[in-house]
């Protein structure tokens, strides 16, 4: 009998060793977009405590293309083992399904959901020399200049700015043409260039630019004015009170991750973003930090996938 006890004893040892093993080399954190845009920006932020509490380092990846769905579809084939992450956006499991009929992935089946991280509003931008300092005078300025001839760059199709550029296009009346970049650092380059004269970008990426005097804010997307931007206003007490809304931002697995992986990816995820110097930054760059449970995010992105399939309806949004 002791014997046997001994041998009990030490197979539950190894299990609980097995299951504290994780994690045991390094994580990819998949961003799906180039490096230097919002998302990028907040993934790097967020991989620097997650690396001190895990014990392994959080490696950020990127891998963009076709509006976010080559990112999300490279983790959603991956093995659902906790060592490939996704850093997804409203683009990936939002938005792409809302205009594309056919996705590689199934935004829902597909993934985990592990925690939302934040939820960020975008600033409208234009060129220096586009002569407009309000939202009601670009809208005066597209009218007068005629279809067409202003145009707007995006992250890419079916990402948050194209939505944006489409809904002010359909709401104000006009028509400003849509030029994808592939992410939102080269479409933001675009704009100083003077390549296009209009863009929809995240505070993060943009804020140092309008605040150099590279590109002017003429509004934000945000339901209320910013704290941090108090003299920027919305885009909704301009006139057009339905654009609203921001780009949200999360961290998923493959489907079907293990539910001790989950449980430990989310307690480590919350507990960054509780940090005061987390929450200082956030703020600073106009970001509202959400930490959600895992099962609060599924149904977050259910409810998300039938607002933005809709918003694509009413704007006449397609995939191009």
């Amino acid at each position: 009998m002791t014997r046997i006890l001994a041998v009990l004893l030490l197979a539950l040892t190894c299990a609980g060793a097995h299951a504290q093993a994780y994690p045991t080399k390094p994580i990819r954190l998949v961003v799906p977009f180039p490096p230097g845009g919002s998302i990028d920006i907040m993934a790097r932020r967020l991989a620097i405590p997650l690396t001190a509490k895990l014990g392994q380092a959080v490696v950020v990846e990127n891998r963009a293309g076709a509006g976010s769905i080559v990112g999300g579809t490279f983790v959603a084939q991956s093995p659902n083992d906790g060592y490939t992450l996704l850093f997804a956006s409203s683009s990936t499991l939002t938005l792409a399904p809302a205009i594309t009929a056919k996705l590689p992935y199934d935004p829902v089946k597909d993934f985990t959901p592990v925690s939302l991280v934040g939820d960020l509003p975008f600033l409208l931008l234009v060129h220096p020399s586009v002569p407009a300092n309000s939202v009601q005078e670009l809208i005066a300025l597209a009218k007068t200049r005629g279809p067409g001839v202003l145009n707007y760059s995006s992250f890419g199709n079916a990402t948050t700015n194209h939505f944006f550029g489409e809904m002010l296009s359909s709401m104000a009346g006009v028509k400003i043409t849509h030029v994808p970049y592939k992410g939102g650092a080269p479409a933001l380059t675009a704009l100083i260039a003077g390549e296009v004269q209009i863009m929809f970008d995240s505070t993060p990426a943009s804020m140092p630019r309008v605040q150099a005097g590279a590109v002017k804010a003429l509004g934000i997307t945000s339901a209320k004015r910013v704290a941090s931007y108090p003299n920027i206003p919305t885009i909704a007490e301009q006139g057009l009170p339905e654009l609203v809304g921001g780009a949200w931002f999360g961290v998923l697995g493959p489907g079907g991750m293990p539910e001790s992986i989950v449980t430990l990816l989310h307690k480590h995820i919350v507990d960054s973003l509780a940090a005061p110097e987390m929450k200082a930054e956030f703020a600073r760059n106009g970001v509202e930090m959400i930490g959600s449970t895992p099962r609060e995010f599924a149904d977050f992105v259910r409810r998300e996938i039938a607002r933005w399939t809709k918003i694509a309806r009413d704007n006449n949004i397609r995939a191009e």
